[in-house]
């Protein structure tokens, strides 16, 4: 299963029920997590805010003055005006601790979030068992996405990564038998089919998880009538016959696999003389960075006392301020506590996202909340349906975590690399080689190499 991540980041997905949110510029309430792509649209986020009411709507949760994400005074209704203040857009924020003003306790602590694969020795472990890693890829295969660097490209792939796939496909016949490892929705397939038309080769492509490829139902006949795809088959034990490929290929799929069984099973099914081709993940990537930061994130967010518990404890109070049930929630000291609760964790997150080189997975975080927020106080969306889509939220969260663990544990830095290398002279290739893979400027992985011996 392809698994690396855009070099901004990645896509969760949800479903809900509520309208989409107009105006805001923020995301639709019911997604589960926004598409994290590049730094334009994170920075266009970091100013996402839910709009004030409509002129002549009556003020509601008239409390006293919090400092944080939702403004209120006696002259002005709950989350009317402002914004989320970030480092960003707030400079008094630079200066300032990340604690919360009531407990005194620290929200954030870098020192303290480093990811659970920041440091490798040996071989990477495996974080999840495989049900939880075939669900994971599943659900992001069926966001639509074509590769796993979704976020990166228009697209199929492009740059450097494109042409070493040009290369390698070059030498192809039209009765010669392809199979790709890991495939996700096909990014390898649909390239082999718009570079090869009608001479397409026999194509087998395979993922432990269920892809999606929604691409293929308007390829060319001749493109679907020689590809195939097949759903729960491990590179480990693939079921195919000896011998049967005379190409191998995998692009961020198969250094997830157990290697120890996967690379035997490479040789078994590859024809003498036959060719493997591999792009796997470095473990000194722009891609692992990103991946290490995600899972710092998320584990920031989802953490007891953290974001994501806060904004649920908030969405029943915001349901009476919609109904403008403003004496309820003043007569409540609960509510109080909870918004301020709920700022501080807001503010804190302003704080960490100036800290972090790749603060995507933050500022969706925010996006998706202010989007529920927004829907909420708008009549949109009522309190199931904001706890639904929270979960949905969390679920996609725990998925985008899953595949970030396991693209850091399992990226190969030189000592792993070299292993691999040997492991595949020893088993029947030869002229095993790789070479550092760079796309513009940032380093997305190793690109590899090797031939069967006939």
């Amino acid at each position: 299963m392809a698994g690396g991540r855009p070099m901004g980041a990645g896509r969760g997905d949800g479903r809900g029920s509520a309208p989409p949110v107009r105006g805001t510029g923020c995301a639709d309430p019911n997604e589960a997590t926004p598409r994290r792509d590049a730094a334009p649209k994170a920075r266009q986020r970091a100013n996402c805010a839910p709009r004030p009411p409509e002129s002549g709507e009556e003020p509601f949760w008239v409390l006293p003055p919090i400092e944080g994400t939702l403004p209120s005074s006696p002259e002005m209704s709950f989350f009317v005006r402002g914004g989320f203040r970030t480092m960003a857009n707030d400079p008094a924020l630079a200066d300032s601790q990340a604690t919360d003003r009531n407990t005194g306790k620290r929200l954030i602590d870098p020192d303290h979030h480093e990811s659970p694969c920041a440091e490798r020795s040996g071989r990477p472990r495996m974080s999840a068992g495989i049900d939880a890693r075939r669900d994971a890829w599943t659900q992001y295969w069926k966001a639509g996405a074509l590769h796993s660097l979704a976020g990166s490209f228009d697209g199929n792939y492009s740059g450097a990564i494109r042409r070493f796939w040009e290369q390698v496909f070059a030498p192809l016949d039209a009765d010669d038998r392809v199979l790709d490892i890991g495939t996700g929705n096909g990014a390898l397939p649909a390239l082999l089919c718009e570079l090869r038309g009608d001479a397409l080769p026999q194509v087998v492509a395979i993922d432990l998880a269920s892809p999606d490829p929604a691409w293929l139902a308007s390829a060319p006949a001749a493109c679907r009538g020689r590809l195939r795809f097949h759903s729960g088959i491990a590179a480990e034990e693939t079921g195919f016959a000896d011998a049967g490929f005379d190409l191998v290929v995998s692009q961020y799929g198969l250094e997830y696999s157990d290697l120890a069984r996967s690379l035997p099973e490479v040789a078994r099914i590859t024809t003498g003389g036959g060719r493997l081709a591999l792009v796997v993940h470095h473990a000194g990537s722009r891609l692992a960075g990103v991946a290490r930061a995600e899972v710092r994130m998320i584990d920031w967010l989802r953490a007891p006392g953290g974001l994501m518990e806060r904004a649920a404890a908030l969405y029943p109070y915001l349901v009476l301020a919609a109904r403008g049930e403003r004496e309820r929630l003043v007569a409540d000291p609960q509510a109080g506590r909870t918004r301020a609760a709920f700022n501080e964790a807001m503010r804190a997150l302003g704080e960490l996202a100036g800290r972090e080189v790749f603060p995507d997975a933050l500022l969706d975080a925010r996006s998706a909340i202010a989007a529920r927020i927004d829907a909420i106080m708008r009549g949109h969306m009522d309190a199931n349906q904001a706890v639904e889509a929270h979960r949905d939220h969390d679920r996609a969260l725990e998925g985008a975590r899953l595949r970030s663990l396991e693209l850091c544990e399992h990226a190969l830095d030189e000592t792993a690399l070299e292993r691999l290398l040997s492991a595949l002279e020893n088993i029947g290739f030869t002229g095993a080689e790789a070479a550092p893979l760079h796309h513009g400027e940032h380093l997305v992985g190793w690109t590899i190499r090797a031939d069967r011996s006939s």
